[in-house]
């Protein structure tokens, strides 16, 4: 039972410094982002959506009621719901935004 928590602690400890060290605190001062053009933009334009929240970013856009988890929970995400829906993560589709959610 020690080994298996031992063990545990290690990976999440691993993984938190992993996660912490992917993107420093001034990343941003440092990234070179390229331009997204909404004109050319087939979806969306998303602010800051990228890995590290520095760059704009242009994504697909799903549907009412499609499922949504596999893009919109991916990292970075790769899509987003229509405008007025979410993405529900117990049905696992975009969900009509009700006031004040």
């Amino acid at each position: 039972m020690k080994r298996v928590l031992a063990i545990s602690l290690l990976s999440l400890s691993t993984v938190g410094l992993v996660l912490s060290t992917a993107c420093p605190p001034d990343i941003c001062d440092r990234v070179d982002c390229e331009p997204v053009e909404p004109a050319t933009c087939t979806g969306k334009v998303v602010k800051n959506t990228d890995r590290c929240g520095c760059c704009d970013v242009c994504m697909d856009v799903i549907k009412p009621f499609q499922p949504c988890m596999d893009t919109v929970r991916a990292d970075p995400p790769t899509a987003v719901c229509q405008d007025g829906y979410w993405c529900d993560n117990l049905r696992e589709r975009c969900t009509i935004l009700l006031p004040g959610k």
